[in-house]
């Protein structure tokens, strides 16, 4: 079996889809370089076959990352392309018309399943863009929007995205301004979605309140199976609570490092995994 191939240029991306037209192509191009962009737009216009492309698009050493030409053309490409399974834009200074750029664009896509556009600089007005997009896609089921500037009005927004859509299974949320508030929205939306299967919160503030909407929602919701809420400054009730909501009948996968859940709280996961065999739960 052949690994990814990455490649610098739409070129060989190409010549390689024409040699392993089965292969994972990761082309990895300057988001800085117009003219290489214009023409990949055009080349993935016309090649429909490239089912297993995955576009990555970095910054390179002195650029100042996507700039409003290379958006319209990127939106080009997620509009007319049929075959682009996977866009990575992490760490590419994206704002809030960039990512209402991209939102606009894949309301209208149907191949795209995975989106990452961690570490950039989205804040609430793009959020809100990304999850009113996802209320009526079809086709994402890995979305990472980590390390951004996400508060309340995009959390909220996100948060009734979940109830309409049903096909996200992986969803990273970590790393943005996300309190105990909303956290509870979050939760209290997945209590009614049955289809997210991996959820990560890390080093986000939602302390115990938080900690316990989740447990909450766990003792709806029987789809979440892993969840990571590593650096959330949980304490022992938090902890207990979400001990109680994994005690039994479920297969669970819990990160809870870096928190203060004092003795009472290791000792509840401890019972956890003791009456648990499915139950995996790291506290390191």
């Amino acid at each position: 079996m052949i690994g990814d191939i990455h490649v610098d240029s739409y070129i060989k991306a190409l010549d390689f889809f024409a040699l392993f037209p089965f292969a994972n192509i990761v082309l990895n191009m300057s988001i800085d370089n117009f003219d290489a962009m214009f023409k990949l737009s055009i080349t993935m216009a016309t090649h429909t076959s490239m089912c297993n492309l995955r576009l990555r698009l970095n910054i390179r050493p002195l650029t100042t990352g996507i700039n409003d030409n290379s958006s319209v053309v990127l939106c080009s490409i997620l509009q007319s392309n049929s075959s682009l399974g996977r866009l990575d834009l992490f760490y590419n200074e994206l704002n809030d018309t960039h990512a209402s750029y991209i939102a606009h664009a894949l309301r209208s896509n149907t191949s795209l399943k995975s989106l990452k556009l961690n570490n950039n600089g989205i804040g609430d007005i793009g959020m809100c863009a990304l999850a009113h997009m996802l209320e009526s896609n079809t086709s994402l089921t890995d979305v990472d929007v980590s390390g951004n500037r996400m508060s309340r009005q995009g959390a909220f927004a996100f948060g009734d995205a979940l109830k309409k859509n049903r096909t996200l299974r992986w969803l990273y949320i970590g790393s943005n301004k996300l309190g105990k508030l909303e956290i509870e929205h979050i939760a209290c939306s997945l209590q009614t979605n049955d289809c997210l299967a991996f959820l990560n919160v890390s080093d986000c503030f939602i302390r115990d309140e938080g900690a316990i909407s989740i447990a909450e929602c766990l003792s709806v919701n029987k789809s979440l199976v892993d969840l990571n809420l590593d650096s959330c400054a949980i304490g022992s009730r938090g902890a207990q609570a979400l001990a109680a909501a994994i005690l039994h009948d479920r297969s669970f996968n819990l990160s809870i490092a870096k928190n203060e859940i004092g003795m009472n709280g290791r000792e509840a996961f401890i019972n956890v995994m003791k009456s648990n065999e499915n139950c995996t739960i790291c506290m390191a």
